[in-house]
């Protein structure tokens, strides 16, 4: 039973990888510090730049994504993506990564799949008598 609620609450960090193809306009920290969101903010309401234009298109899984962004970006991109699905129109409020703040359009997306409990019960059990001792 706690072992089911456990996988509930946190069965996101157990997704299998997903794949992203999407055009991003990146506000680096290197160019605008830690105005970097607020930068990216004011670009959606300026009617004068064209964001395709100067977006930039990758395809990577979640794993490269994680490796050249940071270790939760590829779980933001699901979040954003998921709470935007019925509203899939690009260039939505910005996320942010360890590169500075990312305006995205997402093009496609396959996510990878939660595996059942059974799958995964004995690395389930570890990671939940782990928490256990954290707590």
């Amino acid at each position: 039973q706690e072992l089911e609620g456990f996988f509930q609450k946190n069965k996101q960090q157990y997704r299998e990888q997903s794949f992203f193809q999407l055009s991003q306009i990146i506000f680096t920290h290197t160019k605008h510090g830690g105005q970097a969101k607020d930068v990216a903010k004011q670009a959606l309401s300026d009617e004068e730049i064209d964001l395709e234009i100067k977006s930039e298109a990758i395809n990577f899984n979640s794993v490269e994504i994680d490796e050249r962004y940071g270790s939760d970006f590829s779980q933001k991109l699901i979040d954003l993506y998921i709470h935007k699905k019925d509203d899939p129109t690009c260039w939505q409020e910005p996320i942010t990564s360890k590169v500075g703040a990312h305006l995205i359009c997402f093009k496609q997306v396959k996510l990878g799949a939660i595996p059942s409990i059974a799958s995964i019960r004995s690395l389930l059990i570890n990671d939940w008598r782990y928490a256990m001792t954290q707590q």
